[in-house]
């Protein structure tokens, strides 16, 4: 069985606890890694702008275009390397939601990535409208 690799957000990978990527420009640069069962120290919430698949605690899902998935810290997951993968990624940690007078507390209480029935929400038209 192979083993499942863990990535850290790190100061230099931009402000110390939040980064925001091009998921095209992402893949490019860490593929091979993503491409692979990995997990991560922070939380990850990926937009889908286009449909396709995405792996989540050992299981595929096919998603439509303008899904948001939502990756807990340590939930394994990967980008499916033949999908389109097209959208943005948001890396943050503990750290940012103290930092920006967040009350971590009361993040973990209401569990928002624990809580879902499958790891995406389908963002309406409403709601793409306001952006």
């Amino acid at each position: 069985m192979k083993q499942i690799t863990d990535f850290h957000l790190l100061e230099e990978d931009g402000l110390g606890s939040l980064t925001v990527f091009d998921a095209r420009s992402f893949l490019e640069n860490y593929g091979t890694k993503a491409f692979r069962a990995h997990r991560h120290s922070h939380y990850q919430l990926i937009w889908f702008t286009s449909e396709g698949q995405h792996y989540v605690d050992y299981k595929t899902y096919e998603h439509p275009e303008n899904a948001l998935f939502f990756i807990d810290k340590e939930q394994v997951h990967y980008f499916c390397e033949h999908s389109v993968n097209e959208g943005h990624l948001m890396h943050f940690n503990d750290q940012f939601l103290q930092r920006h007078e967040f009350s971590h507390e009361n993040w973990t209480h209401y569990r928002l990535f624990h809580e879902m029935t499958a790891p995406y929400l389908e963002l309406s038209g409403e709601f793409l409208h306001k952006l």
